[in-house]
């Protein structure tokens, strides 16, 4: 984790540096409290520079509804990391927080691209896994309009884990996926609530933040 924040620094300013690392440790904490109360053996989170960070399980969740709650984790609990920092900047004015909570709105919204495995992919995985379809497609423009070495990389690990997922057994599929409509339709709710409110916050952090007029942020 201090390694990553001197990686950032390297690039940007400490104080974004510092902030980054933090949003995403928040986001983490979240996946460690519900691998927690899930009963699963997983290792510490681990922080990759320009990546982000991700903590291995080192069992394989009984069914796709701990899955999927594992997912909810990490952008429910990373919500609130950059509502924080939306609260910072309205109690002091610092332009810096608010692009904070600008970047921690995206970056929790962008992981809930309904492909895996990202979190929104393991998310809909409770709903249908043809959302991974929808995912992989708006990842793949992501990636054309980017075009930067980060997004071809996680197209890579996309493509990678639904190679893996294809080859599961109709067996595996029937008991794994097999959870009550209801309990579908309130991952749903989760899901679908979150994006809305990710969605409006991003964007409204955004024109925020032309309206102050300032764009050097991280430099």
């Amino acid at each position: 984790m201090i390694l990553t924040i001197f990686a950032y620094a390297a690039f940007f300013k400490w104080q974004f540096a510092v902030g980054l690392v933090f949003l995403i440790f928040i986001h983490e904490m979240g996946h460690a409290l519900m691998i927690s109360l899930s009963g699963i053996n997983a290792g510490l989170p681990v922080f990759i520079p320009f990546l982000g960070a991700f903590i291995a399980l080192k069992q394989i969740p009984k069914d796709v509804k701990t899955e999927a709650l594992i997912a909810l984790g990490g952008p429910f609990v990373g919500t609130f990391g950059a509502m924080l920092m939306y609260v910072l900047y309205e109690f002091t004015g610092y332009s810096l927080w608010l692009f904070l909570a600008h970047v921690g709105f995206f970056i929790n919204l962008f992981n809930l691209t309904p492909v895996t495995p990202l979190d929104g992919g393991r998310m809909v995985s409770a709903i249908s896994t043809k959302f991974w379809i929808l995912g992989f497609i708006i990842l793949l423009a992501f990636a054309f309009i980017a075009k930067t070495p980060v997004f071809i990389l996680i197209l890579f690990f996309v493509i990678l884990n639904l190679i893996h997922r294809s080859k599961e057994s109709a067996e595996f599929k029937e008991k794994y996926y097999n959870i009550p409509l209801l309990m579908r339709i309130m991952f749903a709710l989760c899901y679908f609530g979150l994006v809305l409110f990710l969605g409006i916050a991003t964007f409204e952090t955004s024109n925020m933040l032309q309206a102050l007029g300032e764009t050097n942020f991280i430099n």
